[in-house]
């Protein structure tokens, strides 16, 4: 043990060591070594704990670790694009989402976008009888697939089932949400409340008679 490399044998130099008297036990000398060879063990592990450590702070700083090429060194830093998931809208079609309806229906010709005719229609369908089916919020896994069909042109209602109702519901209020300008324009709000009041204001006549 006493190797350039494996020297421990400091650690097996103590003052308590047991003396070799008729009072000392081969237990006590047991328990005296596996003691000094447990405390060797954790020595060891916690140096190479450390150098662990080390390393994967030099890689998450962008250093260069010893003996690495120029090569090595670019592949570490090089920026990992993100995956596109999906494909692009079609070129020359404005977006569905987010976008402008007026825009949308003279660039596709589409009077009223896919969008709104196939989640009414599926809704009128299926979806009469769930009970807050505009309030019960759907899955935002199977909206988000919705979304992205509905961008490409695609139709996902087709196969459509009831119990995908608030889905469909859900992803129709994310389209009118996500609109660059309302359905109901700023520009219109005074006239349809002119319109909310002349509506009481006959029905209050009607009472009167």
């Amino acid at each position: 043990i006493n190797t350039k490399n494996s020297d421990v044998s400091d650690l097996f130099k103590d003052l308590n060591l047991p003396q070799n008297t008729s009072k000392g036990t081969r237990k006590e000398i047991e328990d005296y070594y596996v003691e000094k060879f447990k405390q060797y063990t954790l020595s060891s592990n916690l140096i190479s704990r450390l150098q662990a450590r080390h390393d994967i702070m030099q890689k998450a700083l962008g250093a260069t670790p010893p003996g690495c090429s120029a090569e090595d060194k670019n592949l570490i830093r090089r920026p990992i694009k993100p995956k596109q998931i999906g494909r692009a809208p079609i070129l020359g079609r404005p977006r569905l989402f987010g976008g402008k309806l007026l825009d949308y229906i003279q660039v596709t010709q589409q009077p009223i976008p896919l969008i709104i005719s196939s989640c009414v229609s599926a809704i009128n369908r299926l979806g009469l009888h769930n009970q807050g089916i505009f309030r019960v919020p759907g899955a935002q896994v199977d909206i988000n697939q919705f979304k992205e069909a509905f961008e490409k042109g695609e139709d996902p209602l087709v196969n459509i089932t009831g119990r995908d109702m608030n889905s469909v519901a859900g992803v129709l209020k994310l389209y009118f949400r996500e609109l660059k300008e309302p359905l109901f324009s700023r520009d219109m709000f005074d006239s349809f409340i002119s319109c909310i009041n002349n509506v009481f204001r006959g029905l209050r006549q009607l009472v009167a008679l």
